[in-house]
């Protein structure tokens, strides 16, 4: 199908969609052809798909499988932002200064080993835990930082990897980085093939990578330490030990015009809370608030305050030329200053350097077009503030991205293939095709169909009896007397699934109450730990329960016996009040269509289907799907929902006992079981 999309003239600047449920072979599906197509145009093809683990498993599982079916090799590589990769000047420069910290100790030490091993520089195989922040100072910052008279230049890990690009066939990035990469791919390797993997997840890719936001209160903070590290007083500060001139003087002008800056900065952040107090109204219902700026209010407050801004660039401008001209002066004398004068010198240096950038963040929201134009996208404004009105943040960010990726993305490729195991919410659907800025009658689709046999692995259970959503107290009484009839009827690995962390927390507090952890380990996101970490504690368990929302309905890879039973405690709807949404919801409106059946049904429908995508995963697995939801059966689009499941799965729609009942029959009617 891919291959003869490709070499046929009138099929081969069409795009591509193929939904291919789990267990069809997918990742294999489109690189087995790709191979040929590759090798019979000698051009590459960059693989984009969601997560830097997933590039993993294409790198490690389907290129060495693929490798021992071809009668020619095929080369692969994986390629991630700079950030992943060490740079070995920086990383040399790094063991020349002291180092306090036993953590940051211990990484060097690994560092150094890791080095007679890795090939790539990748730090991703270090396997490292929370980000250490001594990575910081020593990752890669990019092509662009780079001299030939560094003396790692020819060993340079990212340099060396954009080399090899030219020669490889496959190039496996996430969807991030090709949405900031594809004009470079696209010059580069003139127009290489592309496949988008896991492609629902495009859309939102493309809008977080265009997201900005500016938080007053953080960057006056951070101004506040840099003037107290310039302080003559303080004993621990920079001006303390670098008093002889020039640096001295430039130090406190500095330091003049960063209090300046402060002033400024302060009453700004006040303007911009008077001007639009009215619409943040009363007393708080939650610690924050976002209320969404119109756009012409917004242009209007920027025109207003236009001379304060012009102020503000000016000083931001002088403080990062003058600390350009001071760091060339202080290091072309290195030989004047103690190991402990640099130390605090570099920290400086990297703290006034991250508030030009975080200035310059500002200034990008201020230049973002209003409108769409050349494919670069209307963008939307919001406030955020605090209860007691003191801490407020800008935030900006694409409206759609229609547009923006048949413009920004597409245009480096070939015509592009997308791909994932769940795409559509219906085969009338448009949802997908918007998502994906496609216009529906130049794409050809193709919906693969699932081997499992779902009538015999698998049974769904609606609960009709479920109080009003809208009741929290009442729904939230439900869901705990459910669950716990549940998992006392059922002793075997349990995954719930919410919509939000507050019902977590609300349910969990009631559950571990009733039930001693001795007995049954539960663990909940946001209270038990990283998602990593539950997963592992969570399969390490022969019955434990993991109640978890957002990243938990897809992603999650729980085969054979360790799943058996997944509860779906609330359809997965997103709240009407993001301010997205509203942004959303308004287009359409404007637009003459139905936000609920164009927007959030089938966004909702999808995530549904994910979710229950989790329980069988191979053709060995077998489970019940719950979903204490009764709008699944008593509203009309419930119906719309369930036809896109499965055609084979048995559903019982019934009470909660009733329900209860079938379940123990059905995992009584299995071979396997989990003993107690």
């Amino acid at each position: 199908m891919i291959y003869k999309q490709y070499t046929t003239p009138e099929s081969a600047e069409q795009p591509l969609i193929v939904e291919a449920p789990t267990g069809t072979g997918k990742s294999l599906g489109y690189t087995l052809p790709f191979a040929y197509i590759t090798q019979r145009y000698d051009r590459q093809v960059v693989i984009a798909t969601d997560t830097v683990l997933l590039q993993t498993q294409l790198m490690d599982q389907t290129i060495p499988l693929l490798n021992r079916m071809l009668p020619f090799s095929v080369h692969a590589e994986v390629v991630k932002g700079s950030r992943h990769y060490l740079d070995l000047t920086r990383f040399k420069t790094s063991l020349d200064e002291p180092e306090r910290s036993k953590q940051s100790q211990l990484i060097r030490l690994r560092l150094l080993v890791w080095l007679t091993q890795t090939t790539t520089g990748d730090l991703d195989e270090l396997h490292l835990r929370n980000d250490p922040p001594y990575l910081s100072a020593v990752c890669h910052r990019g092509l662009d930082s780079l001299s030939t008279s560094d003396p790692f230049y020819e060993d340079d890990f990212l340099r060396r990897l954009y080399q090899r690009l030219k020669y490889t066939q496959f190039i496996i990035v996430n969807h991030a980085f090709l949405i900031q990469h594809a004009a470079y791919f696209g010059d580069t390797f003139q127009r290489p093939y592309l496949v988008v993997d896991e492609a629902q997840h495009l859309a939102d890719y493309a809008l977080s990578t265009q997201r900005q936001k500016f938080d007053f209160q953080v960057t006056l903070n951070a101004t506040r330490h840099l003037i107290e590290q310039l302080n003559p007083d303080n004993q621990f500060g920079l001006a303390t030990v670098v008093q002889e001139a020039p640096f001295g003087e430039q130090l406190q002008t500095m330091r003049t015009w960063l209090f300046e800056f402060d002033r400024q900065l302060d009453a700004l952040s006040g303007h911009l809370i008077q001007q639009f107090q009215q619409q943040f109204g009363g007393k708080f219902t939650t610690p924050y608030k976002e209320i969404l700026l119109e756009t012409a209010d917004w242009q209007s407050f920027l025109t207003q305050r236009a001379g304060l801004l012009e102020q503000l660039d000016i000083l931001v401008d002088k403080l990062a030329t003058t600390l350009t001209a001071l760091s060339q002066d202080f290091y072309a004398q290195t030989d004047r200053w103690l190991k402990s004068d640099e130390e605090r010198f570099m920290g400086f240096e990297t703290s006034l350097t991250k508030l030009v950038t975080v200035w310059q963040t500002f200034s990008t929201i201020r230049q973002t077009p209003t409108q769409e134009s050349n494919g670069a996208g209307a963008y939307l404004y919001w406030l955020t503030i605090s209860d007691d009105r003191t801490h407020i943040m800008v935030t900006s960010n694409l409206m759609t991205v229609q547009g923006f990726l048949s413009q920004q993305v597409y245009s480096h490729f070939q015509a592009p293939t997308f791909t994932g195991a769940t795409l559509f919410s219906s085969n009338r659907s448009q949802y997908l095709y918007d998502q994906l800025d496609l216009n529906r009658d130049e794409v050809k689709m193709r919906r693969l169909k699932s081997d499992f046999n779902f009538d015999t692995q698998a049974k769904l259970y609606i609960s009709n009896d479920a109080p009003d959503i809208h009741d929290d107290d009442a729904y939230h009484e439900y869901l705990v007397k459910t669950l716990l009839k549940l998992l006392e009827t059922v002793n075997r690995p349990t995954l719930v699934l919410f919509n939000s962390l507050e019902t977590i927390s609300a349910v969990y507090s009631k559950l571990t109450a009733a039930i001693r952890q001795q007995d049954r380990l539960i663990l909940a996101q946001g209270i038990s730990g990283s998602k990593e970490k539950l997963i592992k504690r969570f399969m390490d368990e022969d019955n434990a329960v993991l109640m978890g929302a957002a990243s938990f309905w897809e992603g999650i890879d729980l085969p054979q016996e360790q799943l058996q039973l997944l509860v779906i405690a609330r359809l997965p709807f997103d709240s009407p009040e993001r301010v997205e949404t509203k942004v959303q919801f308004a287009r359409l409106k404007a637009a003459g269509k139905n936000p609920f059946y164009n927007l959030s049904l089938p966004k909702a429908t999808l995530r549904l289907r994910q979710g229950i995508g989790r329980l069988i995963r191979t053709r060995q697995d077998y489970g019940a799907v719950v979903v204490l939801d009764s709008r699944l059966v008593t509203r009309h689009y419930g119906q719309t929902i369930l036809k896109t499941l499965p055609e084979s799965l048995p559903v019982m729609t019934a009470t909660v006992p009733q329900l209860t009942a079938d379940i123990a029959k059905f995992f009584k009617n299995h071979q396997t079981k989990v003993q107690p």
